[in-house]
């Protein structure tokens, strides 16, 4: 069939449809290639929902790591507190210890000074009373020297005079 060409400036049926045609296929691509993107966007949204997903998995993990390490640290401050504590303690009881020590050895050393300057004292009484003692005896042998000489002289006398 040979086509017409309408000469009045309308174009004819045939190029219109012709016309049309080529616009449908132009859509059809444009169509297609908007699929394409529509369908690359959607892989596109889905892989940023995944990092998206695997991001906030991460963050808990980091959040609860943080906590843990936060809880850790309370912990270790808590305990470092409480040696602390204890060690003051403790050396508050050592210099308490010391001193009650140190006192006890000063009244030891007082002590001993007492005993000794008693002893002494003990010892130059016994001294001097064995000194009077001895003065004692010598005097009662002086005298009682004096009587068995005069025992020994009557004696004598008696049997001499006789």
């Amino acid at each position: 069939m040979p086509t017409q060409i309408k000469t009045g400036g309308d174009p004819s049926m045939f190029e219109t449809v012709k016309k049309h045609g080529e616009a449908i296929d132009t859509h059809e691509q444009i169509i297609e290639a908007h699929e394409k993107s529509i369908d690359e966007l959607k892989t596109n949204f889905r892989k940023l929902e995944e990092n998206d997903k695997k991001q906030t998995e991460k963050l808990d993990l980091l959040s609860s790591q943080m906590s843990n390490v936060v809880l850790q640290n309370t912990e270790l401050k808590s305990t470092i507190l409480q040696s602390s504590q204890t060690q003051q303690e403790f050396f508050r009881d050592t210099m308490s210890k010391q001193w009650e020590l140190i006192k006890a050895r000063d009244d030891s050393k007082e002590a001993d000074r007492k005993r000794v300057h008693e002893i002494s004292l003990s010892e130059h009484a016994l001294k001097k009373s064995n000194a009077e003692k001895r003065w004692e005896l010598l005097g009662k042998v002086v005298v009682s020297g004096g009587i068995f000489y005069l025992i020994i002289e009557s004696i004598l006398r008696m049997v001499g005079g006789q």
